[in-house]
C-alpha cells in the first residue's frame, strides 16, 4: 500500500497566495508529536488533505502502522499546519503520510518540516532515508538533496508516486554513537531515555 506524499502547490492559486500572505511572518517551527492530543492532530491534518480527494480511500491514508513510527506536526504560530509520520526500519528512515493543509502549503513550510524530519533520523544515527513522492513534488524533494531511484508507481486515479532516496550526513547524537556495541555504558543508557525532540534540535544544529 502507497504511502501519501503531499503535492505542495506553492503559488500556484490566488487562494494560496492569500493565505501565505496572512500568516507570513508568524513563526514555523516542529515538534514531535506527544500524547493523544498530538495524535489527534495528525490524524485530523491527514484526513484534511487526502480523503476529500478523489479516488481516496480510508484504508489507504490510516493503516495498521499508526503506532509504529513517529510522528512530527509543523507549526505556523499556534496553528498545526502539517504533519509526517517517519517509521523506523532496519537500515532506512521511512517517509510516510506528509501532508499539509492547503492555506499553509508553502516553501517556508514545507523545507521546515522536512529539515526537521531529516535531522531526526540523523540524530538518531540514521544514514539513508527513502520514501515515496507524489511526481508532481519530485522537485521540490531535489532541491533538498533527494533523488529519484526508480520509475513512478500508480497511486490514486491521477496521481503517481516516485521512490526517493536521501543521504544523510553523520549528526548522530554523542551520547548514542557507537550504538549497540556500548550496550552497558551509562551514558548510553542515559542518553536512550532523551527526549526525541532534543535529538532532533542536536542534529538540526550540527546540520545547518
Amino acid at each position: 500500500m502507497p504511502d501519501g506524499c503531499c503535492g505542495i502547490e506553492i503559488g500556484q492559486s490566488t487562494v494560496g497566495r492569500e493565505a501565505v500572505a496572512r500568516w507570513r511572518g508568524l513563526p514555523v517551527r516542529v515538534t514531535v508529536a506527544r500524547g493523544l492530543d498530538d495524535e489527534v492532530r495528525c490524524r485530523v491534518i491527514r484526513g484534511i488533505v487526502w480523503l476529500a480527494a478523489d479516488g481516496a480511500r480510508y484504508n489507504r491514508h490510516f493503516d495498521d502502522n499508526e503506532d509504529c513510527g513517529s510522528n512530527l506536526l509543523v507549526w505556523v504560530g499556534d496553528e498545526p499546519a502539517g504533519t509526517m509520520r517517519i517509521r523506523w526500519l532496519p537500515d532506512q528512515a521511512r517517509f510516510e503520510k506528509l501532508s499539509v493543509r492547503p492555506e499553509f502549503r508553502s516553501m517556508v513550510v514545507f523545507r521546515t518540516l522536512a529539515k526537521a524530519a531529516f535531522a531526526l533520523c540523523a540524530g538518531k544515527g540514521y544514514k539513508v532515508v527513502t520514501s515515496l513522492a507524489i511526481e508532481e513534488t519530485v522537485k521540490l524533494w531535489e532541491r533538498l538533496g533527494d533523488t529519484a531511484t526508480g520509475e513512478a508507481l500508480p497511486f490514486m486515479a491521477d496521481k503517481r508516486m516516485v521512490p526517493m532516496r536521501f543521504e544523510l550526513p553523520d549528526a548522530v547524537h554523542p551520547a548514542l554513537r557507537g550504538g549497540v556495541a556500548r550496550a552497558g555504558d551509562p551514558d548510553l543508557e542515559l542518553g536512550l531515555f532523551m527526549p526525541e525532540g532534543d535529538l532532533m534540535a542536536y542534529a538540526a544544529r550540527v546540520m545547518a
